[in-house]
């Protein structure tokens, strides 16, 4: 599906006053993702040499190893933004500002989203412990969830997946992970992981 990105813009400018200006005269960054008229702000975690800002091009002007540091980080920011909106666009048919901004900082901004329903159902389980629950079997759920958590920060570098981005080659790089990354047995892949997921997410 090809994403339009005619109205999304990804900017940064400078928070100037006294009482975030820090000691050495740095000034904090702010980045600003824009959909059309709909806008989300964040703190890039960034301080430049206010000095040094070039507005116009929202980066910070020169060569030096402080620019080139700042100015790094900042199209690493962008990069991510823009794989975020294109993502959402992909996988919703459109996307907010808010949603892209949460993309980018690795924050779920819907409750459907895989880890979220995994862990209400480990935690269903677990009160059920004793009653018609075994212990190993909530504690294969956990750990299931566990390697998921990790394989999903390492892959897409965010903290969760909402199910419309899921499909099968989301299956197969998992199976890969634990095959591979981790050294799991074919049999633990299949019986004791991949077969949960794939259940939970496609039966």
């Amino acid at each position: 599906m090809n994403v339009s990105t005619v109205d999304f813009n990804v900017s940064f400018y400078l928070k100037r006053d006294n009482k975030n200006t820090s000691k050495d005269g740095l000034c904090p960054l702010i980045g600003r993702i824009s959909i059309g008229s709909d806008m989300a702000y964040f703190s890039c975690k960034l301080k430049a040499d206010p000095t040094l800002w070039d507005v116009q091009s929202g980066r910070v002007g020169g060569k030096s190893h402080h620019a080139r540091n700042v100015n790094r980080k900042l199209d690493k920011i962008n990069v991510s933004a823009n794989a975020g909106y294109k993502e959402i666009v992909s996988a919703k048919g459109k996307a907010t500002a808010n949603e892209v901004r949460n993309a980018c900082l690795g924050i779920s901004s819907s409750q459907e989203t895989l880890l979220s329903i995994f862990r209400e159902h480990n935690d269903e389980y677990e009160r059920r412990i004793g009653l018609n629950v075994a212990q190993s079997t909530w504690q294969n759920y956990d750990n299931a969830c566990n390697h998921l958590e990790r394989f999903i920060k390492k892959k897409y570098h965010i903290s969760d997946l909402h199910f419309r981005q899921l499909d099968y080659s989301f299956i197969e790089s998992f199976d890969y992970y634990l095959r591979i990354d981790l050294k799991m047995k074919q049999g633990t892949v299949v019986y004791k992981i991949c077969g949960k997921y794939q259940k939970k997410m496609f039966g």
